[in-house]
């Protein structure tokens, strides 16, 4: 037998969040944030975006922490 939603139930769409803690991939994050691959990298260099952990060579996640409160205040945001 086939399940089916019943008719009157109100239907919730799941909203992707980031956690606020844990670490998360450049790809899991892309969609939160409003500026590009290319403008995060150059924005890390001066400290204006949470700095990169490198796992292995190829491999760079980001805390999440940091990136909650680079959303929180943009302009006013230096990475520790």
């Amino acid at each position: 037998m086939i399940k089916t939603l019943e008719k009157n139930a109100p239907f919730q769409p799941q909203v992707p969040v980031v956690s606020q803690d844990g670490l998360s991939t450049p790809r899991q994050l892309m969609p939160f944030s409003p500026i590009g691959r290319e403008t995060i990298r150059k924005l890390s260099l001066p400290g204006k975006f949470p700095s990169d952990i490198r796992m292995s060579t190829s491999r760079k996640v980001y805390r999440n922490e940091d990136f909650h409160a680079r959303l929180k205040d943009p302009v006013g945001y230096r990475a520790e």
